[in-house]
């Protein structure tokens, strides 16, 4: 499979958890289109984001930048790369290291929240499935800390965690 199709596939399952405008008040990302948002993105109008517009950005700002294009298993890299989305990229990079480390079984790699080489050569060792679970580990992991640092949140808890074990 080539990183063009591992990208389509991680990209449809991005845009099928996140959907198209909200400006929910209640949403710390502010307005959002496609999963991009105002106060991530301020350079982008989301309001008029248009699917394929989403598809482009989403390609350039997290799966060639952050070097998801170089992660060889799909499973991985879609889930590495909806945590990019959602999570932000330095918090998807540390939760990748730390599943590598984890189903290793141990400190194999720095967890300094880059996507490097070294990460890389790392994750070719380890196996695939059991990263994928211990990513989705730690993606309600962090939903907890989200709602109990701030119960608000707690109304989106269930569409989150629904999202970690996809």
């Amino acid at each position: 499979m080539t990183p063009d199709d591992r990208f389509r596939i991680a990209v449809e399952a991005v845009l099928g958890h996140e959907g198209g405008f909200s400006d929910d008040p209640a949403d710390r990302g502010g307005a959002t289109n496609f999963g991009l948002s105002s106060v991530h993105h301020p350079d982008l109008d989301v309001r008029a984001l248009t699917r394929e517009r989403a598809i482009e950005e989403y390609r350039r700002r997290y799966w060639e930048r952050y070097r998801l294009d170089e992660i060889e298993d799909v499973d991985v890299a879609t889930k590495v790369f909806d945590l990019c989305v959602w999570m932000g990229p330095g918090a998807a990079a540390r939760y990748l290291q730390t599943a590598i480390c984890a189903v290793v079984g141990g400190p194999v790699i720095a967890v300094d929240g880059v996507i490097g080489s070294r990460t890389l050569a790392a994750l070719r060792e380890a196996d695939p499935g059991a990263v994928v679970v211990a990513l989705r580990a730690l993606a309600l992991e962090h939903i907890r800390r989200i709602c109990e640092r701030d119960p608000s949140q707690e109304r989106f808890r269930r569409g989150w965690e629904r999202r970690a074990l996809a």
